[in-house]
């Protein structure tokens, strides 16, 4: 049951970061995780260690206190988003261009670039 496709997508149901924490409590490890991953980030993905990279970027890292960081980025390779494990977060929008136009913290700070 454990490696069993329906037991894998119960665990992507409720999968919350740290990722690589989670999945080593629930038992899924080594080829699962990545299909798991996959299914998170994105078929083009690369793991290594508790980092997830894409083939320019790095996307997701996760260290052994806890701390995660993810990232999103467009088809211009900026960073559109920012989320980490202490809550904090960064939102950032750009022109067609791919000029930044705005940015928004989760402290409450928001600033246009146009």
């Amino acid at each position: 049951m454990k490696n069993s496709k329906e037991y894998l997508d119960k665990v992507l149901n409720i999968l919350k970061p740290p990722y690589f924490y989670e999945l080593e409590n629930y038992g899924i490890y080594e080829n699962e995780v990545l299909e798991i991953m996959k299914t998170i980030f994105g078929d083009d993905i690369i793991i290594i260690g508790g980092d997830i990279y894409t083939k320019s970027h790095r996307i997701y890292y996760e260290l052994s206190d806890g701390y995660w960081c993810k990232r999103e980025f467009n088809s211009y390779n900026k960073c559109i988003s920012y989320e980490d494990s202490n809550k904090y977060w960064v939102k950032y929008d750009y022109d067609e261009n791919g000029n930044l136009i705005y940015c928004e913290t989760s402290d409450g700070n928001k600033k246009n670039y146009i």
